[in-house]
């Protein structure tokens, strides 16, 4: 059996994401379902309206903080 090859995540928009979002908020059946896409639309919507320097890139932290675990694991 052959595998198609994976891909790498590409990096979103927030606009995209929030649209994302709002479609499957107009999918869903269930009220849970429909506030848990709600609150996803209006994160993305909030991240949007942040100036672009307040904005982490990424998953990674900080350098300031992995130089603060780095000196607290003694390396």
């Amino acid at each position: 059996m052959h595998r198609l090859p994976v891909k790498p995540a590409e990096p979103h928009s927030h606009a995209e994401l929030a649209m994302k979002a709002a479609r499957s908020v107009a999918r869903a059946r269930r009220r849970a379902q429909k506030e848990k896409m709600g609150r996803i639309v209006c994160h993305h919507l909030l991240r949007m309206l942040e100036p672009e320097e307040t904005k982490p890139m990424g998953r990674a932290r900080p350098p300031e903080s992995r130089e603060q675990k780095q000196i607290s694991l003694g390396l």
